[in-house]
């Protein structure tokens, strides 16, 4: 018997409210900056990136799959078109994929973060065995969890999505865009690709289906990203994931499940590829300035501000900005006092030689 499975992704790129705060540092995955400090992530850019993987993963194992709304994003489907999408398609269930957040956006804050799978209020026994199986399938990707609640008890009414589709549906708020951790994870594969994976084995739990593990490499390997790794050239750094260690251990204390477990190891891509690298290869201009060594406090300074502004690769059409490299380094906590020219005057002052350092870039201009 071949299943189906209908699949939302919530919501559009332009609904209103629909994204994170103003992001505190850039976005980066594979070397590639996604999204720069002071953008924000719309939530149905995660949606649909964990609803292909999930249709995906699906038809892997057999189960047919259809995404019920715009792909594109350009338009938000009405949640009506959605769930008539659905029950025209014959589907077996519905899964409806968020993200969650606690207020309106405008920042960040550090409490409610994990995962919260919803049912309808007065849902059949099969809603409830269904959202179970995907919750326990999900829950050890997660330091955190609301487990299974009821739509009416966290929103106050009944969720026309659930309400109004005829088989068995469930909606899963993978995480909150408010939680500056979880927000920067939602464009990374390794994340929402685990977490598409996970939803299809509890999906092939509730139906009683064979799951497929997927063929060829680690599905989550940042190396895969691209889908080629420069014969090896930029392979990266093989890496142990605790947090999905540690929560697969105290998992498997609680069930008292003494099977084998493979030991969960991500890659880390390095932040410049060969390829990017290997372009390289005119010196464009060359300075030098000397500065009294014996001096400790201005040459720590020295060397804490070049060390935040070195190593830096800039695309075309990419600005240089010494302050805003300094500002997003550590290196504030280990700035010395030493002299520096105020009012025409040598004073002491936090930070002192750092100006030597700015110097260089702005006379290479």
């Amino acid at each position: 018997m071949a299943y189906k499975v209908s699949i939302d992704a919530g919501h559009g790129m332009n609904t209103s409210g629909k994204r994170t705060p103003a992001l505190k540092k850039d976005v980066v995955v594979s070397g590639k900056v996604l999204k720069k400090k002071g953008q924000i992530i719309h939530e149905f850019e995660f949606n649909i990136r964990v609803a292909k993987a999930l249709r995906s993963a699906l038809q892997r194992c057999g189960i047919q799959a259809k995404i019920v709304n715009d792909e594109s994003g350009s338009s938000d489907t009405p949640l009506s078109t959605r769930a008539n999408t659905a029950n025209s398609y014959g589907s077996d269930l519905h899964i409806s994929c968020h993200y969650n957040a606690v207020g309106s956006c405008t920042s960040f804050q550090g409490s409610a973060k994990g995962l919260l799978v919803l049912k309808t209020s007065g849902c059949s026994a099969a809603d409830s065995r269904l959202a179970e199986n995907v919750h326990s399938s999900l829950k050890g990707a997660y330091s955190h969890t609301y487990g299974v609640g009821v739509d009416t008890k966290w929103s106050g009414f009944t969720l026309a999505i659930l309400r109004r589709t005829k088989m068995p549906s469930i909606l899963i708020e993978y995480g909150f865009m408010d939680y500056e951790d979880e927000a920067m994870k939602m464009l990374n594969p390794s994340w929402y690709g685990e977490l598409a994976e996970r939803t299809c084995k509890g999906i092939c739990n509730y139906l009683g289906a064979s799951y497929k593990q997927p063929s060829g490499s680690n599905p989550y390997n940042f190396e895969d990203d691209n889908g080629n790794n420069n014969g090896g050239k930029d392979k990266g750094k093989p890496v142990l994931n605790k947090d999905k260690l540690k929560n697969t251990l105290v998992e498997k204390i609680v069930n008292m499940d003494c099977s084998e477990e493979i030991i969960p190891i991500i890659t880390i891509k390095p932040v410049y590829l060969y390829e990017d690298l290997s372009k390289i290869d005119t010196v464009l201009g060359r300075f030098e300035t000397y500065f009294n060594s014996q001096n400790y406090n201005r040459s720590t300074n020295i060397k804490l501000a070049a060390s935040a502004t070195t190593n830096i690769l800039l695309n075309q059409g990419e600005v240089f900005s010494f302050n805003s490299n300094i500002q997003n380094s550590d290196i504030g906590k280990y700035l010395k006092e030493a002299p520096v020219i105020i009012n025409g005057k040598s004073e002491k002052g936090r930070g002192g030689g750092m100006c030597q350092v700015t110097m260089q870039p702005y006379i290479l201009e």
